[in-house]
């Protein structure tokens, strides 16, 4: 009777924090959508490339619906390809504050040891509970 009490409390702790890892890469997909949507207003790269400053988030499938080709960098290879110079979207780690979360991403231009901030976009996300999941309530972007 203990081994089926420890299976169940095991299975269902597992089981919530799945369900909380899939939803979280559900608010990451949606931060890059919107911010690859605002970036195409300005210019017509095909080329995007995303670093996480969180490296658990590094493995996240993007998709987009357009011809846009999504590349998620690690540190080092931020690093290697900065030496010629390298446009990228820099997402920080979800905030939480009182009932939101908070995503924060940086639009930059890195090249060697310089750093060129040209965007900045929050993205705030509330619990909806009739729906169960968490919806983009406001989001302020913005070029510098």
């Amino acid at each position: 009777m203990r081994r089926i009490f420890h299976f169940f409390v095991f299975f269902s702790i597992v089981s919530s924090l799945y369900s909380q890892n899939s939803e979280t890469e559900r608010m990451y997909q949606r931060v890059v959508e919107s911010q690859i949507d605002f970036e195409r207003q300005d210019n017509n790269y095909t080329l995007m490339n995303i670093t996480f400053i969180d490296n658990r988030y590094n493995n996240i499938k993007f998709t987009h619906k357009e011809d846009i080709i999504l590349n998620t960098l690690t540190k080092r290879q931020v690093k290697t390809k900065a030496k010629r110079g390298i446009d990228l979207i820099k997402i920080y780690p979800l905030q939480v504050l009182e009932d939101k979360i908070i995503i924060e991403t940086l639009s930059i231009f890195h090249k060697r040891k310089r750093i060129k901030i040209y965007g900045k976009s929050t993205y705030v996300f509330k619990y909806d509970c009739e729906k169960g999941e968490y919806e983009l309530v406001n989001k302020i972007q913005r070029m510098i």
